[in-house]
């Protein structure tokens, strides 16, 4: 099947715009995530694609899974990569460790930062 085209970067490109469009960033209040995209893109030839993954702090630290991710993303030079970190531990880690992230506090209905509960908040990020 085809993907369904995202909803901000056909509209900026056919208004000759820079993404993500100044104008959609002012009208959901997104201007951190919206800086951080910027300059992300920016490191990209790939009309400017970001990867994004989402974190929390579980994850973390030297060795954890988080870490070897990143490590990996480095060995395969994808530059054009961002993570969403899901509380303050994480963001302040990834600013130590000089990864560009967007920090958005979020917690399950349940509380819980296991695995599934996590996994559900990428849909509100």
């Amino acid at each position: 099947p085809t993907p369904r085209p995202l909803n901000w970067l056909p509209a900026a490109a056919a208004a000759g715009e820079a993404w993500p469009r100044q104008a959609d960033c002012e009208a959901h209040a997104l201007q951190p995530l919206c800086t951080t995209l910027r300059t992300v893109a920016r490191r990209t030839a790939h009309g400017g694609e970001v990867l994004a993954a989402v974190s929390n702090k579980n994850l973390v630290g030297p060795g954890g899974a988080l870490d070897l991710f990143l490590d990996g993303l480095n060995s395969a030079n994808i530059t054009h990569a961002l993570v969403v970190a899901l509380d303050e531990q994480t963001g302040t880690w990834l600013g130590r460790r000089g990864t560009a992230f967007y920090e958005r506090r979020l917690v399950s209905r349940t509380g819980s930062t296991d695995n599934h509960a996590t996994a559900g908040l990428k849909f509100a990020v």
